[in-house]
């Protein structure tokens, strides 16, 4: 095998690395937001929903993103 050939594959493991911890992210955002929602709904504060909102929109922008 070539060290080309050995570089080709190291970017397609990366690439695959790289979209399963984007995954696994986007899930933790994802049960972070669940919990700040509840989270807000028990403090009923403005800072608390505003930061809800903040990561749900940063989970849907890595979600588009990749």
């Amino acid at each position: 095998m070539t060290a080309l050939a050995k570089e080709d594959g190291n970017d397609e493991d990366m690439a695959e690395m790289i979209a399963y911890e984007i995954e696994s992210l986007s899930s933790e955002l994802k049960q972070l937001e669940e919990k700040l929602t509840v989270f807000s709904f028990l403090c009923s504060r403005y800072h608390v929903q505003f930061l809800v909102s903040w990561i749900s929109s940063f989970n849907s922008l890595l979600v588009q993103l990749f």
